[in-house]
């Protein structure tokens, strides 16, 4: 996993909650939203008037030569996580983006979404850079259903604000995560406010990523609440953690101890787990999923002595690129879910350690582990 594919790092219960508040007025977002010609200052401000209830078709970003609708979709998840419940992905695909002549580029897409109106306002954005680069510039432009422009600006290395957002290992989601909070300052939105139920976008990846469906979701936090309620009387077995291609027993034994240490529960590491295979995934989510069925699928052919069953899966980040993760899985000993956790670079638990060893992701696993049993 390199730095500037279309890794999205997702999570469909939060996204990146550090990223939320937005930053001081200093791009170029701030100083193009000041110079609007009038007319386009009456749409600004007619658009600010909506606030969080603002209906926008979201349109593939344009990202390595091409509209990525993944990317997209991506960036309406985060705007749907920060509260605009009125969200669709964009049934069109706009493939031009000249990097030389932004403004140009936005006046074919306002022709474009004319011609297409598909809600009351379009946003289409693009990143500019390259694998071995990343992110050099984001530009993202937002027009009404007429194609008139509401806003647009675009932010490069030669902004502060663009190159602190981005740090030194940007990918597609920091991107995605840094138009949400322009558009926000841009648009004056309030606070984020939560939604009763996942929004569209939620149930887009949620699907993408093989999850399991809403009865699945019950049944779980059914699971979930009597594992809880047995607290100390239940009995772990913590299988060999993933790690890359191999497995990790001294890890197993690690996480055991904390389990054994927070609830005081019989919890055992086993010296031996299944050589599960993962296909490569852009989409993180459906990697963690993946690796779910496949713990699932080994259960059921061979269940456990023990109530539940632990197994954790790890990638590393390294100096040379690749991004790291840390999937838990926790099963009863027939294999069926009780809970999972998801954790990257875009949450809070994960950058305190900022794990570059499977011991380090043990620390973080640890701690993600006393959210699930307590």
């Amino acid at each position: 996993m390199t730095d500037f594919q279309p890794l999205l790092l997702l999570t469909l219960g939060a996204i990146v909650s550090v990223a939320c508040a937005a930053a001081p007025a200093q791009d170029r977002a701030a100083r193009d939203a000041g110079a609007q010609d009038a007319v386009q200052g009456e749409r600004l401000a007619a658009a600010r008037q909506l606030g969080l209830d603002m209906a926008i078709a979201i349109y593939p970003v344009h990202l390595l030569g091409g509209a990525n609708r993944d990317v997209g979709d991506a960036l309406g998840l985060v705007l749907e996580k920060r509260g605009l419940p009125n969200l669709t992905p964009s049934e069109t695909v706009f493939a031009s983006a000249d990097s030389s002549d932004w403004t140009a580029t936005v006046g074919a897409f306002g022709t474009h979404v004319r011609t297409h109106p598909q809600a009351p306002y379009a946003l289409f954005a693009a990143i500019a850079g390259t694998p071995k680069t990343g992110p050099e510039a984001v530009r993202y432009a937002l027009v009404d259903a007429r194609g008139e422009v509401v806003l647009q600006a675009e932010s490069t290395r030669a902004d502060a604000t663009f190159v602190r957002a981005m740090g030194p290992r940007a990918e597609p989601m920091t991107c995605c995560l840094y138009v949400r909070d322009r558009l926000a300052e841009a648009l004056r939105w309030p606070s984020a406010r939560p939604t009763a139920a996942p929004g569209r976008f939620a149930r887009l990846w949620n699907d993408k990523s093989g999850g399991p469906g809403d009865d699945e979701r019950e049944a779980m936090k059914r699971r979930h609440e009597d594992m809880r309620t047995r607290g100390a009387g239940i009995a772990v077995l913590v299988l060999p953690t993933r790690v890359g291609r191999g497995l990790d027993r001294a890890s197993a034994g690690r996480l055991a101890e904390a389990i054994h240490g927070y609830i005081g529960a019989k919890a055992t590491a086993s010296e031996s787990g299944p050589a599960i295979e993962l296909a490569a995934t852009s989409n993180e989510q459906k990697r963690l999923w993946d690796f779910a069925r496949a713990l699932r699928a080994h259960l059921r052919q061979h269940p456990a002595e023990a109530d539940y069953v632990l197994m954790a899966d790890y990638a590393i980040d390294t100096d040379k690129g690749e991004r790291g993760c840390i999937h838990l899985v926790l099963c009863d000993r027939n294999g069926d879910w009780v809970a999972t956790d998801f954790q990257n670079s875009h949450h809070r638990d994960y950058l305190s350690v900022s794990p570059k060893s499977a011991t380090e992701s043990d620390a973080v696993a640890a701690v993600r582990l006393k959210q699930i049993l307590r």
